[in-house]
Formats: structure tokens, sequence, C-alpha cells
């Protein structure tokens, strides 16, 4: 069997059988509706592979359904369900949560999943049809019901989750099927819409009539006749949504015919004007297909035409689509077979064997058989799908359901037959996981390889890459007589890209092994040919091998630049072609090979390699600020980026010489070990193009300082150019360690260096003390006059260092006279010049005798002002005290005529303060306490100072910590009285 398309005429049986579309087949209908050819077409080829029983024409039969007999309520009986064996089914159908079952004496039967049986007489007669419609879960029944005394067909619609008074399902509308001017005629099929708004019945006579609007309801709905009668009956009916709009599907048993519902329209269109179907021979998947079952096979039907065929020869009396599943039941054997059995005398009514047949339509076998033999009586009326499961009725009153076995039991019965290409055509139509298709892929190679078929395992094998383990396939193959099979299964794992370095090693070993030379070349060096490999792995292969010229040429081709770099530098020593070939490559694979193979290249070609280092720091312009996210990346992993990687210059500028990466200006001081003039010639550049870091600066520094020491002119700078640079040097704006600069202007004698450094980090004792270490009486001086103000101490140094001979006698009187003015007693108090006046014995009093004079008078002068401040202030406190007597306790006289603040003439009511301004009661704030405009600020001012200072009072954490860091406590304290902070703060009305 097979599928095809077929055409508006009848295709031969051989037709059929071959799978080939007739002359004249519309392309529309070469491709399957159903997507079955399509399907058949598109398959992975892990699953086109069918077994020989396919290709020769044979289906094989499996038992991948379970049948059980519905048995009584408590499920462990073994005669059939009584409630079920006592039932005449004459219609039956699956609904929302009941199987739905219609009697011959009009009762009908609902049976839930726990085979829970409930029963409710819906017509006088037989129940004829039952359908549900399943989106609102309405139950339609048709049955014969006395109407104005005739007996007709009545289609009535229940409720079956709401009940009546009686206990039976909600009797929602009666609709009695009749068409003015026409006889009744019986209702043949019935068909209704999934939300329940239109309802089509399909007479005996021929004739359809659908009802359109909410069949819910009691009120006249829309009723049209949208076949008149005729000679052929109608045997399936079938609604079915596209795009919106309705379509019935007309199935007699000569035509098949849809038909489109639009604004109260309809238009016919002919899907077979030929050949009909019989009407439990029609059925409907889930795709919104007709499905027509004839001796020939079984034929789909969409709206677009006819589809394919499913050739299953044989006369078919029940025909039912579950899931991707076609059920049929009928008799054994072809119809010619089944004529020749009953022979020529023989009535076509004469028994034979019935078989009930579930097919897998996409993978074209047989998942349940059974037959029933001739002798048995027992006939199948219905066959329902119901909960996933397959419900069929038989005439005995016998219910059998039919189970689908679980995956696993599945594939363990085609496992145990070795029919791996079977289990993989299932895995992949029931949309099986990956794991599960690796799975079987699996087993499928490993019982080819079992067998000795190794070529048609390692083609099973190479259907797993990707998902499944490598190392596993080529440890089945490492044998020598393999080779040629793993060559085939290492080659695939590269094409897909998912070779790593040890496959592309072992691919290349193994054609190593086969002497196949000319792959080697033409894989490894075809200038037009892709990459489809590991080119570091290989160029690390062909240079162990020793092939340096095909492993130049592959690295040069595979822009492998580190890989071309290390067999120019360590295996050829090609030095001058590296460097010609590095000036072609971006700054930072420059930079980044340098880092690694510079010191080799400075030794050799100095002056390029120092020239090419250079060009590729000043093409990075190097920056100070932030680099941005693209510059985070090291510069190594940018020179080891895959080939047709885009370098983003701009992007890495920053990134190669900011001290938050690793890559800095020292990293490359190495280099130059050997070649110190070129060291200096890198340092100096990187000076120049931003700011050098400390171990920079000091290295350059160093440099200077020793040229200087070795052409012997450290004291004077001026005449060398390297003592020049050392000071520029120091005195440029950068962050650098001083206090190892420090240690190298004093290693090497640098006397300038040492001064301007001891100046920067503020140690002038320092400073001093080299001036007197040198006898350098004048600089002690001008040392003194210089930072005596920063460092007081350097006086009281200077006077010790004075006086301790006869001879400075006259640098000590120019000291003393320097102390004399009064600006200097904070630095130096005058106790203090005689105490270390008078340790030193060489000091005669005659030397010190001006000095004290003049400051007893300085001290005389400073206390009568003083005293002279203390009598005013005195005065001044008494004055105050009297004025504030006379306002508490006289009388005070206003003798303004004239508002201060506005200045008109001063008239009732009026406001007088003490502080002798009058103003309107009007001009005043009408807000608030009455006070002075005039005197507010001020008196606020002080209100405001004197609660700082009693707020201050409290805080005796701060005045602690105040004393221990005073200089002079006693002022401290002192300056805290006259504040009066320790004495109560007593608020006084002023005015």
């Amino acid at each position: 069997p097979t599928f095809t398309a077929a055409s508006r005429r009848q295709p031969s049986p051989r037709q059929h059988r071959s799978g080939i579309c007739p002359p004249g087949t519309p392309a529309f209908l070469a491709s399957s509706s159903i997507g079955v050819i399509d399907r058949q077409l598109t398959l992975p080829e892990a699953v086109a592979d069918k077994c020989r029983s396919h290709e020769q024409g044979v289906m094989r039969r499996f038992q991948f359904f379970e049948k059980t007999l519905v048995t009584d309520d408590d499920g462990w009986g073994q005669s059939p369900h009584p409630g079920l064996a006592r039932v005449r089914v004459t219609a039956a159908c699956g609904g929302r949560a009941r199987l739905v079952i219609g009697g011959v004496d009009g009762v009908v039967t609902l049976m839930d999943r726990a085979l829970q049986l409930s029963q409710f007489v819906a017509h006088a007669g037989a129940v004829e049809h039952v359908a549900v419609a399943q989106t609102r879960g309405v139950l339609l029944t048709l049955g014969n019901d006395p109407v104005d005394g005739k007996d007709m067909p009545v289609v009535k619609m229940w409720n079956t989750e709401k009940t009546d008074s009686a206990g039976c399902p909600l009797l929602l509308n009666t609709c009695p099927v009749y068409v003015r001017g026409s006889l009744t005629v019986p209702v043949n099929v019935m068909a209704v819409t999934s939300n329940a708004t239109a309802l089509a019945l399909g007479m005996c006579n021929g004739a359809v009539i659908v009802l359109f609007g909410d069949l819910l309801r009691k009120t006249s709905n829309d009723l049209r006749l949208l076949r008149p009668p005729c000679m052929e009956i109608v045997t399936g009916l079938s609604f079915k949504f596209q795009s919106k709009t309705l379509v019935l599907f007309v199935v007699t048993l000569s035509t098949v015919s849809c038909y489109w519902f639009q604004l109260r329209k309809e238009m016919e269109r002919k899907l077979d004007a030929d050949q009909g179907g019989e009407k439990q021979c029609i059925a409907y998947n889930a795709k919104g297909e007709v499905l027509v079952g004839r001796p020939e096979g079984v034929f789909f039907y969409s709206t677009e035409g006819k589809g394919p065929c499913f050739a299953v020869d044989g006369t078919k009396n029940i025909v039912l689509a579950f899931r991707d599943y076609l059920v049929v039941w009928g008799p054994v054997g072809s119809p010619a077979a089944v004529a020749d059995a009953a022979g020529p005398s023989t009535s076509a009514e004469a028994p034979h064997a019935m078989a009930l047949s579930v097919y897998d339509v996409q993978n074209k076998i047989v998942a349940f058989y059974e037959e029933a033999p001739a002798a048995v009586a027992e006939c199948v009326t219905h066959v329902v799908a119901q909960w996933g499961h397959i419900f069929v009725f038989t005439s005995t009153g016998k219910v059998y359901y039919l189970a689908e076995k679980d995956t696993q039991t599945k594939l363990s019965l085609l496992f145990a037959k070795q029919l791996y290409s079977v289990a993989l055509s299932i895995a992949t139509t029931h949309h099986f996981g990956q794991e599960a298709v690796t799975d079987i892929l699996v087993k499928y190679g490993d019982y080819l390889y079992s067998k000795g078929d190794y070529g048609g395992a390692i083609q099973q094998y190479v259907k797993t890459i990707g998902h499944f383990e490598p190392s596993y396939v080529i440890l089945k193959f490492l044998d020598s007589q393999r080779i040629t099979n793993l060559t085939t299964y290492l080659q695939k794992l590269h094409e897909l890209g998912r070779a790593d370095a040890g496959h592309t090693t072992l691919l290349i070993n193994c054609h190593a092994k086969l002497k196949d030379e000319e792959w080697l070349r033409g894989f490894l060096m075809e200038s037009d040919k892709e990459v489809k490999f590991d080119a570091d792995t290989a160029v690390a292969v062909c240079r162990k091998a020793g092939f340096y010229d095909l492993a130049l040429h592959l690295a040069r081709k595979c822009k492998c630049h580190t890989w071309y770099l290390q067999l120019l530098l360590e295996d050829t020593h090609d030095f001058d072609a590296a460097l010609t070939y590095l000036q072609s490559l971006p700054p930072p694979v420059v930079i980044a090979t340098l880092r690694k193979y510079g010191k080799a290249l400075v030794t050799t070609l100095p002056e390029r390699t120092t020239a090419l280092l250079t060009q590729a720091i000043a093409a990075l312009e190097c920056s100070s600020a932030s680099p941005p996210a693209a510059a985070t990346t090291s510069a190594a992993s940018l020179a080891f980026a895959p080939p047709g990687t885009t370098v983003n210059l701009r992007d890495v500028s920053a990134a190669i010489l900011s001290s938050s990466l690793k890559v800095k200006p020292e990293d490359f001081i190495h280099m130059f070990v050997e070649q110190p003039e070129y060291l200096v010639t890198y340092l100096e550049f990187v000076v120049s193009r931003c700011e050098p870091t400390p171990v920079v600066h000091a290295t350059l520094l160093e440099l200077y300082l020793q040229a200087a020491a070795e052409i012997g002119v450290l004291q004077q700078p001026k005449t060398c150019p390297p003592l020049k640079k050392a000071e520029a040097l120091l005195k440029a704006p950068f962050k650098y360690d001083r206090d190892y600069s420090l240690l190298l202007c004093q290693r090497y004698g640098y006397t300038a260096g040492v001064l301007y450094l001891l100046e920067q980090m503020k140690l002038y004792g320092n400073i001093l003390q080299l001036h007197i270490e040198g006898k350098d009486n004048d600089a002690v001086l001008a040392c003194c006059e210089q930072f005596g103000d920063k460092e007081p101490s350097v006086w009281a140094t200077a006077l010790a260092y004075f006086s301790a001979r006869e001879d400075r006698q006259a640098y000590l009187q120019r000291v003393l006279s320097r102390l004399e003015s009064g600006d200097m007693d904070a630095q130096l108090p005058p106790l203090q010049v005689l105490q270390l006046l008078a340790e030193t014995p060489a000091t005669p009093l005659g030397a010190v005798k001006s000095y004290i004079q003049h400051r007893l008078q300085a001290q005389r002068a400073l206390t009568r002002e003083n005293e002279k401040a203390a009598s005013e202030f005195t005065k001044q406190a008494d004055r105050m005290a009297s004025e504030s007597e006379v306002l508490r306790s006289g009388a005070t006289v206003f003798q303004l005529l004239r508002c201060s603040l506005c200045h008109a003439s001063l008239d009732l009511p009026a406001v007088h303060f003490l502080c002798k301004h009058s103003f309107h009661l009007r001009c005043l704030p009408a807000a608030g306490e009455p006070e002075c405009p005039l005197c507010c600020d001020s008196h606020r001012q002080i209100l405001s100072t004197a609660q700082a200072v009693e707020e201050n009072a409290t805080k005796n954490d701060e005045f602690f910590w105040q004393l221990e860091k005073a200089d002079d406590g006693f002022l401290l304290v002192t300056e805290y009285y006259g504040r009066g902070i320790f004495q109560p703060l007593q608020n006084k009305s002023i005015c």
C-alpha cells in the first residue's frame, strides 16, 4: 500500500499499489492537504528508510493496542457490562466527558470515565442519531416523536450538565424535522457545529436541511433547504470553520461536495463528482478532512479538493479516524478474494471472516489487527473514539475498548524484532524528543555493527552527531581495519562543526596512515576551500610532523597569526620575515606578539623592533579615560580571535595601555635588558604619549642618572643633557613613587633632585639637615627664611646650629634679629629661644642682650594695650547695664509723631517699642508676636548666637576633642570662657 493523489476518475488498483498519480492530476491535489505526502518527502533521512516489507508492498502488523472488554462496574468482572449488554445500540458518539449511546427503545445512555451509567428517555421511538456540540457541551438526539398526531423525526437539545426535576438532563429545545409541502422523510445523517450555531440533516431522499442560529433558543431560526430531494441518499455530513467561514461537507453514494456559507448565501464545490461513500464508511479527522472508505482504499477530501488515497484493499463496513490512525472494520481480503471465497452460487450476504484493523497512516504499518471468524456471530455495529481509546460496540451487546500501549512498550516490541527503521519512523511522526530518536539510532547502529555491516552502522552513527557523544563511536572504530569508516565519521563531524581539537588531530592522523597525501593537501592547502576544521590543531599537527612549509601556508591562509609567528621565530628563526609580517597585522596583535617574542627580536633587530612597538602604541592612541565596553577584552584574546573577526582599533586603543587591564607599558621593559639605549627611546615615547606608570617613571629616571654618572657630570645639570631630562621628568605633573625616586637620586648623588623631592614631600627639616651637613651657612639661613612659616622647628635647629660655635656668631645675630619681630612668637617663643641659647656654653650674654631688651619692650607695650582694651570693655558693660536697669524700672517717653516704617503721621491705634520706634498697628505684620521690624534682625542674630553658645556648652566631646588637638590648650579654654560657655545662659528681653 502507498499514498497517491487521486483524480476525479477512479484510479486502477495497480496505480494505487505503485503510488503513481493518474495523468491529469491537478497540482494542488498532488500535495496532500493532510500532509501525508509532504511529510513523507520531508522526513529526516534517519527515518526515510522503510523496512524491506514496506518496499515489497506488504504492511507489517503489530499489536500496539490492547483490547479489553468493558465489564461490570467494579472493573474486575469477566462478563460484559450488564448495563451496556441490555442496550440495543442504534447510534453512538463521544461527548465532552461522557460516551453517548442511543438505543432502539428511545433511551439515551451516558457512560462516564468510571464506567458509571445514567439513562433517560429521549424519544418515543428509536434514537437514530446522536451528536455533541463540543464547545458548548450540548447533546443533540434525533428520533421519532408524535407531532400533531404524526410520527416524525424530532431533534432535541439537552444540557447533560444540568438536570430537571426528574433527574434527567435538562431539555433545552425541540425541533421537528419537516419541510413545508413535502412528506416526512427519514433522516439518514446529522451534523452540528461545535458551538451549536448550525445543524445539518441529510435525508434519505437526498435532501439536505440546514438550520442556522442559536439552536438552544426556542425561537425560529433560519431554515434552508440546501439540497433539494433527488435519487441520491445523503450518507455523510460534516461542518468545518475555515478562515471564519462555515463549510459543510456533503457525501452521497456517488458524489462528494462542500458548501461555503457567506452572507446568507451558499456556494457549492464538487470535490468528487464520480464517487461517494457508504454511510458508516465516512469519517472525519481532527484537521477537518473527510475520509471516504471504498474497496480500493480510503480517500481524503479537503476544501481544496480530492487529496491522497491510503490504498487498503478490501470492503470496508466501518471507517473511523482516530488521531493519526485509521480504524477499519470489514471482511478479510480484497473484494475479489471475498467473492471467490463465497463462490458463484453464494449470495453476497454469505458469512465470511471479518477483521478490525488500526492503520498508522503516516508510517504505513498495521498498529492493531484482529479477525472475527465467520462462525462467530458477533459483528461490530459502531466504533467510537473517546478518552484516548477506541470503543467497539458489537451486535451481541459486548463493548470493547482498544487502549494504545505506551511508547516504551511499542519500541520494545520493535527492538525485539530488530525493526529499528520502523521505530525511527514512529518516533518522528509521533514527535518524540531528540534524545529518544538518538537512542534508537544508536541501537540501530549497534545492531548493524554486531552484524558486521560497518558501513551501515557508521551511517546511523553519523545521524546522531550533535546529540550523542562521539567518543563512543570513535572507540568502536579505532581498529586499523575500520579506519575508513572512522574517517567517514570524523569528516562528517568536521562538516557539521562538531569536531574539537582531538577529532581534527585524529582525522589528519587517519589520512596520514592511509597515505592519502592528496587529501591532506586538498584538505589543508586549497585556497578556495572553506575551512571546516580547527586550523590551530591542524597547524600544530603539521608542525609536530615537521611539515613547516605546509604549516606556514595553512597558518597564513587561516590567519592564525600566533602560529605563523611561532613557526617563523621558534622553528625557522626568520626574524626579518616575522617583523615584516607583524607590520601587516593590527596593533593589538603586534603588541600581544611582542610581549612574548620581543626580547629575541630586540636582540637581533633592535631598531626595527623598537620602531614597530612605538608605531603600534601610537596607532592605539593610549588614553587615560575609561575604556569602552568592547575594550575590556584583553589584547591576547583579540590576537587569537577566529579568522574573519573584525578588530575595532578605536575600541581597543585605550584597552592596551590602560592600567585596569593586563597589558601595560612596563610589560615590554624586559625586552630591552641588553639594549638600554633603545629602552630609553621606548620609555621616552611612552612618556610623551600618556601618563607613565610608577615603574616606567622610575626606570627612565634611573637610565638618565646612570647615563650622567657614566660621563661624570652629576653636579653640573646645566651642561648635562641626561640631567636636564631627569630634572624635567621629576618636575613633570605625573604621579610617581617619590620615595623610590629620592632613593635613586641619593644613590647616584644627584643633589638637586634630592632637594626638589624633599621639598615636594614637605620634609623641610631634612632639607635643612642636608645644608647643615654641607656646612652651607647661607643655605641654612635661606632655608629657614623659606620654610620657617611651614616648619617652625627649622628656626630652632638653625639657632642651635649657629650657637654651637663662636665663628658663627654673625649668622646667630641674623637669626636673632629675625626672631625679634612680633610675628615670630607663634613659631618660636622667646622663652624657648633663651632655653636653646642657655644650653650652648659658647654663646655670650652680650650676643642675646639686644634680643632680650627688644622682646621685653614688646611685651610691655602689648600689656598696656590689653589693659586699655579691658578698661574700655568694662565701661561699655557698665553703660549697657545702667541702660537696661532704666528700661526695666523707669518710665519711657515716646515722642515720635510719624510712623518709623511708612513715615506718615502717627495716629491711633499705634504701637511703641522700647527701642524708641513707633508704628501704625496696620503697618505691623498681623501674624506672630509684635516686634520692631527695624530692630528684629539684629535682635534675632543676638538670640541665635546665644542659642548656639548654649548648644555648644553641652557638646563636651567636641570640646575635649579640640582640647586634645589644640597646640595651646590654655588659649582654647580662655576662648571658651570668653564666650561664656561655662555659665548658664539667661535669655532676657531687650525690647
